[in-house]
């Protein structure tokens, strides 16, 4: 009987032939023979492609990584500004006050 181009073994009554899939014909022609696994070309294509891969994907994810670093580093360095900034900004505010009065303190007072 032929099967999408295969011969497939039937018994008398023409139902399919049931393979004993055990260790002991497991290199036989009944399940296969040896045609079972990859041949060591379809291996190598398979390494080559993953070896292609890697080599496009591996740059981009380290400079992805590099950038994503780097937007860390700027906004932890901003909130310090900013909170160093409104440190400063207080000091300032407060000795342009302590100026103001000492300079109200020592300025002459206006004569008649």
């Amino acid at each position: 009987m032929l099967q999408h181009g295969k011969s497939v073994q039937t018994n008398m009554c023409g139902a399919p032939e049931k393979i004993d899939m055990s260790e002991s014909n497991v290199g036989t022609k009944k399940t296969g023979g040896l045609n079972r696994g990859f041949t060591l070309i379809e291996l190598m294509v398979a390494v080559a492609i993953v070896a292609i891969v890697a080599m496009i994907a591996i740059p981009s994810y380290t400079a992805q990584m590099v950038k994503s670093r780097r937007s860390s580093a700027e906004a932890a360095l901003m909130a310090g500004n900013f909170t160093a900034y409104g440190a400063d900004e207080a000091k300032v505010q407060q000795d342009l006050q302590a100026l103001q009065k000492l300079l109200a303190q020592q300025a002459p007072s206006p004569s008649p």
